[in-house]
């Protein structure tokens, strides 16, 4: 009897056991399934209406908290990310040694880049091989770390295709928890419409101001070089005007930046002329149309190929310089990249050498003027009639 009691013993045991522990279980098992997938839309079976099943109600409320608060900060998140990767400014988070960690799309598309993989995942690096002039960055680093943020900070940079855009920087530090500097993030828009305007407007005052303190025309010619070069970042300017008979052109004056290649360019220049319509500067005085050339070493039409190619020149464009439906001169411009033609630069030309044309103008007019005033003296001293000039209230002004 005593073992039969013991064996139902056991049995009811068994079956309460599994009674209070089976829905425990499974309240477990829900757990590990919402911990494993971060799934908080999993509810756990309530099974019992007893303590048991309290903690299950409990556990699926506090489940749906759960899964409002994961779906509200998803919503969030696709909010912000929305804004991150469409906004038209460059946003960014970079190393302290320049490597970028994120991106959005318009920085890469600032810099060049087809995609923000792209960026990301090259060697691009701020510190070495960003910034036109490096002292800026050394700027950049210098103020964040004394202010913790930078506002407005504008600089030109270089982008992937060696090409030159300017930005205006908004940053801040990034730091570490013991506070040490360890990164920035920041925003980069892209003002280069902005800086070329500028310049553009700043160059047309210089050069109209140059134009007319030059004591000649191959004077302003010169300096008409030498503002544009500087200006726009060409490399080396060249200006050629027909012989007194109109049979070929010469160089009379010339502009560079750069040392000895461009030297022994303009050295070889200087011994050449050219005829209408052959090189660049002759087919520009022949069509008294402006000619872009996107490579000149590989030009047909360009007899200083050797020359160009040895002193590391690519692009060339030359325009005229008109007065009374006359060409006066022809400038030329080379830079060491090949470029297609930048309708931008060519419109900032043509309003530069206008000024040189109604100089050319002006120059022939005060000429005129004077012949005609000699003229008229020689005739009026050489006359055997006395003369005399009076204004309309009759006092003399002059006699013979």
């Amino acid at each position: 009897m005593l073992v039969a009691a013991l064996l139902v013993a056991f049995i009811l045991s068994s079956q309460f056991l599994r009674f209070v522990t089976d829905p425990i279980l499974r309240l477990a098992a829900t757990a590990g399934t919402v911990a494993e997938h971060n799934d908080y839309s999993v509810r756990a079976q309530k099974v019992c209406g007893d303590e048991v099943g309290v903690l299950t109600d409990a556990f699926n409320q506090m489940l749906a908290r759960i899964e409002s608060q994961d779906n509200a900060l998803r919503r969030a998140e696709e909010r912000y990310r929305g804004i991150f990767e469409n906004a038209v400014v460059g946003i960014y988070q970079t190393t302290l040694d320049g490597r970028y960690l994120a991106a959005n799309a318009a920085e890469a598309r600032i810099l060049g880049y087809n995609s923000v993989e792209q960026l990301v995942g090259s060697d691009f690096d701020l510190t070495r091989s960003c910034y036109v002039d490096p002292a800026r960055r050394n700027e950049f680093i210098e103020l964040i770390s004394q202010q913790g943020y930078i506002s407005r900070f504008e600089s030109a940079i270089w982008r992937k295709d060696g090409s030159i855009v300017w930005i205006s920087e908004e940053a801040r530090a990034l730091r570490d928890g013991d506070g040490t500097l360890v990164g920035f993030e920041g925003m980069n828009i892209d003002i280069t419409e902005r800086k070329r305007a500028e310049e553009e407007s700043r160059l047309m005052h210089t050069t109209t101001l140059a134009i007319s303190e030059s004591k000649d025309f191959k004077a302003a010619l010169a300096a008409v070089l030498q503002n544009v070069c500087e200006a726009t970042g060409w490399t080396l300017g060249q200006a050629w005007v027909p012989r007194a008979d109109r049979t070929a052109l010469e160089c009379v004056a010339a502009w560079a930046k750069d040392g000895l290649p461009m030297e022994q360019f303009r050295a070889f220049s200087q011994n050449f002329i050219f005829a209408p319509g052959v090189g660049l500067p002759g087919r520009v005085w022949a069509s008294k149309q402006l000619a872009w050339i996107r490579d000149v070493t590989m030009d047909m039409n360009f007899p200083r190929a050797t020359a160009a190619r040895q002193a590391g020149l690519k692009a060339g464009v030359g325009i005229p310089v008109a007065a009374d439906n006359e060409v006066v001169a022809v400038l030329e411009f080379f830079v060491r990249e090949s470029r297609e033609e930048d309708d931008r630069f060519a419109k900032l030309i043509s309003s530069v050498v206008i000024q040189l044309g109604h100089l050319v103008q002006r120059k022939r007019l005060q000429g005129s003027l004077r012949a005609s005033e000699d003229r008229f003296r020689s005739l009026v001293q050489s006359a055997n009639d006395g003369i005399v000039l009076a204004d309309d209230r009759g006092n003399i002004a002059s006699w013979n």
